[in-house]
């Protein structure tokens, strides 16, 4: 809309925070897409994305010229949450408890996931569902099935709310199929929560998430079609690698954590300054 009433002088922001584009499967729906998109990035002053990946995959091909406009705004938690953050475990217990977290999806990824977790009984694992979604009716059946399966409700994105279930888990998992473009190139804010509360993640391979997670060793990346999830039990539960992610964690600097706007704000001064 922003660019439909752009006037002489007006200076457009085009904010993106998911690619629509993958998820239409019409050659000619997705060429009209990529056409409004085109409109859009000739006409906007400065193109936000939430990765540089996101970019690079989409509108760098669209219009290359687009470069010099476009910058990184990571979603990330503002740093209103550091007085509440920091390490809500210190060391390895059994049973490790995995977090399934969130807007519930793929529950098809996470089926075998319950399975395995409510035939492990404990000895090693124990489940935490925190969220909402269709799937939480499987989860729920697990639940009723399996001791080691809790559901506790939903959480809102406030400081003590993440906490408290941060406290709670050991390890979450974030599954998603990486065919999918949108998962391969965006980088969910489920990072920036376990960032800051200082919690490991077990992620899909070949995404952005998993590259992030590999470079600072804050977890491991995984095919969710053909995992064995009785080896993974059986690494977390031998306590080392939990260890060894939860220090590399704790000596995470706070610039990678936190919401930074700064490339934001700064645009918007040099524009202010050229008008005055």
């Amino acid at each position: 809309m922003a660019n439909l009433a752009k006037r002489r002088g007006d200076k457009v922001i085009w904010e993106v925070g998911d690619l629509v584009a993958p998820y239409i499967q019409s050659k000619w729906k997705r060429a009209i897409v990529n056409a409004i998109d085109t409109w859009i990035l000739k006409r906007s002053d400065l193109v936000v994305t939430v990765t540089q990946a996101m970019y690079d995959c989409e509108f760098g091909k669209l219009v290359p010229s687009s470069r010099s406009k476009q910058i990184v705004i990571e979603n990330r938690l503002p740093e209103n949450f550091k007085s509440n953050a920091g390490a809500t475990k210190t060391d390895v217990s059994i049973p490790i408890r995995i977090g399934w977290t969130g807007n519930l999806r793929n529950p098809e990824l996470y089926e075998p996931l319950l399975e395995a977790i409510g035939k492990d009984g404990g000895k090693r694992v124990a489940l935490e569902v925190w969220g909402g979604g269709l799937p939480l009716e499987m989860a729920k059946l697990y639940s009723q099935k399996y001791e080691n399966i809790k559901i506790r409700g939903t959480y809102r994105e406030d400081p003590e709310s993440l906490r408290a279930m941060h406290e709670s888990v050991d390890v979450q998992v974030l599954l998603e199929l990486a065919d999918n473009e949108n998962v391969r190139v965006t980088v969910p804010n489920r990072l920036s929560h376990c960032l800051i509360y200082q919690t490991p993640l077990i992620v899909t391979k070949g995404t952005e998430m998993a590259r992030r997670i590999d470079e600072l060793g804050m977890g491991f990346a995984i095919d969710p079609l053909t995992v064995k999830w009785d080896d993974v039990f059986d690494q977390l539960a031998d306590g080392q690698l939990m260890r060894t992610w939860l220090s590399n964690l704790q000596k995470v600097p706070d610039k990678l954590r936190y919401l930074d706007s700064s490339p934001l704000i700064n645009a918007i001064h040099l524009w202010n300054g050229s008008k005055s």
